[in-house]
């Protein structure tokens, strides 16, 4: 068994992984920086954060 290109894996996996929730953050308001507020254009049943034409809008259990 090569461990060497078992840990390449994990370590490449590991920053997959990073990247890939990072931009969901960022596209619920979320980031390093700030966490955006929930935008005048929510209702009860959809809650903005990221003026996007609905494309991150939290619904149902999202919202609770």
């Amino acid at each position: 068994m090569d461990k060497n290109k078992i840990k390449k894996f994990a370590i490449n996996a590991r920053q997959h992984l990073r990247d890939t929730v990072e931009v969901k953050l960022a596209g619920l308001g979320i980031t390093a920086d700030k966490i955006n507020n929930e935008l005048p254009i929510s209702t009860t049943d959809k809650k903005y954060y990221v003026d996007d034409n609905e494309n991150n809008a939290l619904t149902g259990a999202q919202i609770g």
